[in-house]
């Protein structure tokens, strides 16, 4: 007959054992969770964003237009203006989707959501709301070092801001396309990053986020600059208002509009340049 204390000993060390074992349990689980974590992002600057967090390696699909990093226009497309793609995304099987709010229809949303699907929604309206939401995804994700990029971001929009504390207000126009001659209106999002600057859009009070806009007042309104997000050169972009120089010669300042209009810590590069730019103006 086992004494007593042996007894007591083999039911310490079969609790060890039942302790040890759900260890093991719980990290073979933790290790196939991680193994097994899968990404769709469904829209451009939530790629980025990925990259960003040095999570591309679980990034299994992209929307279309997602050409930043350049490697990742390589990955399947499953979604585009006209929608997502449901059944592809049903097929990949992922862990975390990643949606734009005001871009991707809601409708898709709501619909993989209802599938089971994990899915964070994204919706910075101002270059403000970028660290959180950056932070925010970082958190959905399971990344734990994004605080580095996100204290940058936030450091350098705080230097620009005081900043434009001290600058003249500038009134300008954003042009976003040549033919037809539009740009924006009351976009929250792009005149935000023109505030930083001490520029002041002259049609932010405009019914929509981007309106056409007719040149007799654009001429009639003779904004000081005229901030280009288009896809071509600054002399291009002169050479459209050639005809009206004798009462309309404003200066042309360009901007990148894959930096510009995406929410992105690339943003942050580009409204430094704009701003170092402004002098120009005068």
């Amino acid at each position: 007959m086992p004494s007593v204390r042996m007894t007591s000993f083999l039911g310490v060390s079969g609790k060890l054992h039942l302790f040890l074992l759900f260890l093991l349990t719980a990290f073979q689980a933790h290790s196939q969770e991680v193994k097994t974590q899968k990404i769709i992002a469904l829209a451009p600057h939530l790629t980025e964003i990925v990259y960003a967090l040095n999570m591309q390696d679980k990034l299994v699909a992209v929307s279309e237009f997602s050409d930043y990093p350049q490697e990742a226009s390589l990955l399947p497309t499953v979604a585009n203006y006209q929608g997502v793609n449901i059944a592809e995304v049903l097929r990949l099987a992922p862990s975390h989707i990643l949606a734009w709010k005001g871009g991707n229809k809601q409708q898709d949303i709501d619909r993989l959501r209802q599938l089971g699907f994990d899915i964070y929604e994204s919706a910075p309206e101002t270059i403000f709301d970028l660290p959180s939401d950056i932070s925010q995804i970082a958190l959905f994700l399971g990344v734990k070092d994004s605080q580095t990029l996100t204290n940058n971001i936030n450091n350098r929009i705080s230097h620009l801001k005081t900043l434009s504390k001290q600058l003249a207000s500038i009134n300008v126009s954003y042009l976003m396309s040549l033919q037809p001659l539009s740009g924006a209106g009351k976009d929250i999002w792009i005149n935000s990053l023109l505030k930083l600057c001490g520029l002041n859009n002259i049609y932010h009070n405009g019914l929509s986020s981007y309106l056409q806009i007719n040149i007799a007042d654009l001429i009639r309104q003779s904004p000081h600059a005229l901030i280009a997000g288009v896809s071509a050169d600054e002399d291009a972009i002169r050479a459209h208002f050639d005809k009206h120089t004798s009462v309309f010669k404003p200066k042309v300042l360009s901007v990148n509009p894959d930096k510009f209009h995406r929410f992105t810590p690339r943003v942050v590069d580009e409204v430094e340049k704009l701003c170092q730019r402004r002098k120009e103006i005068y």
